[in-house]
């Protein structure tokens, strides 16, 4: 779909940083499917032969060297905030001048607002963050042991601290009845797939918060803190194939939907076609999930979720708690550490975030744009 048009997608002069920014991430994401492939599939690229980014690798001297996936998975996360910020500053339209009826790209009458365009950087700067934790978690832990480890986990959490400067738009809005009444799709697709696939979508980012990334992170410091020889299922998790499948499948759906909305607006997929292509990426990103399932905390998960559900925006504090559950349950860790975590870490994270709560709501990121 994306060849024949290139250059009337990539080349015009209108918006240019965004279309580079997308040419690039493309590429980007065509290097990870070349990698996937040779992991899983080493006949296409010669028996012997090494994976691509395993061929790569950046030297620091005594300190041994930085791996090739590493430099990916950064590159790959600078590029979707690149891409994402690009696109709010050459595309972004201010919902106020538009007539969209909720917030959602699956309807081929509504147009993503630059809120929204917005909003998703943040999600972005989350993928970047997780993809350095995942890395630095089994170094710290090594130098440092549980303090490494909490401080790690804090590095992870961080971002949800300027939650609040940026645009929220509430999701459920799509699927809700009195909208979706009015919602015409063209192509012979039915109001109601399209409601389907939005609440799909709003399952997959509940998912995704509370197990694939607060559940990730406590289970790997979890993990990476019971053997700190190394010989721990965490060290190294990055780099597992299965765990490659679901990076690249995640980072190629936060950028597929908005990108598939463009191909419809101009005329260059269908919109049946198109809604196929998401839930066809919804499914193959679920089933990559499930292995990276088995290297979460679901106390943790479960904890995060619950306290989502009773005292949302919250997060710094939700995770502190999920932590305190996740130690509690294991057994390992010293008694303290459950006290210190509940009554200490968890009330400074309340009242940090009651702060930067205040500060986002003075400083919006989208004023930037």
């Amino acid at each position: 779909v994306v060849a024949p048009h290139a250059p009337r997608l990539f080349a015009p002069r209108f918006g240019r940083g965004h279309r580079l920014a997308g040419a690039a991430h493309l590429l980007l994401l065509l290097v990870g499917v070349a990698d996937l492939l040779a992991r899983t599939s080493p006949v296409s690229f010669g028996h012997g032969s090494k994976p691509p980014l395993e061929l790569v690798a950046l030297p620091l001297g005594r300190h041994g060297e930085v791996a090739g996936a590493f430099l990916y998975d950064v590159l790959l996360g600078v590029s979707g905030c690149a891409l994402t910020a690009t696109a709010a500053l050459d595309f972004g339209i201010p919902k106020a001048r538009l007539r969209n009826r909720a917030s959602g790209a699956l309807d081929d009458d509504q147009t993503v607002t630059k809120e929204e365009i917005v909003e998703h950087l943040f999600y972005q700067i989350l993928n970047l963050t997780q993809a350095v934790f995942l890395r630095v978690t089994p170094n710290a832990v090594a130098a440092f042991g549980r303090k490494g480890a909490c401080l790690a986990l804090l590095m992870a959490t961080a971002p949800w601290l300027a939650r609040a400067a940026f645009p929220v738009n509430r999701f459920s809005d799509n699927y809700r009845n009195d909208l979706n009444e009015a919602s015409g799709t063209s192509g012979g697709t039915s109001r109601w797939s399209v409601r389907a696939l939005y609440r799909m979508k709003k399952t997959q980012y509940v998912f995704l918060k509370h197990v694939l990334q607060h559940g990730l992170n406590v289970g790997v410091v979890l993990r990476a803190c019971t053997k700190t020889d190394g010989t721990n299922d965490v060290n190294g998790l990055a780099d597992e194939t299965f765990f490659r499948a679901h990076w690249l499948l995640l980072n190629a759906a936060f950028v597929m939907e908005f990108f598939a909305q463009t191909l419809v607006k101009k005329k260059k997929l269908s919109q049946k076609n198109m809604l196929r292509s998401n839930a066809a990426l919804m499914a193959t990103s679920s089933c990559a999930a499930v292995y990276v399932i088995s290297k979460t905390s679901l106390v943790a998960s479960l904890t995060s979720l619950t306290l989502n559900l009773v005292s949302p925006k919250r997060e710094a504090r939700s995770v502190a708690i999920a932590l305190a559950a996740a130690v509690a349950f294991d057994g390992t860790w010293p008694k303290g550490w459950i006290a210190f975590l509940t009554l200490c870490v968890a009330p400074t994270c309340a009242l940090v975030e009651k702060h930067a709560r205040a500060w986002g709501k003075r400083h919006a990121v989208e004023k930037w744009f």
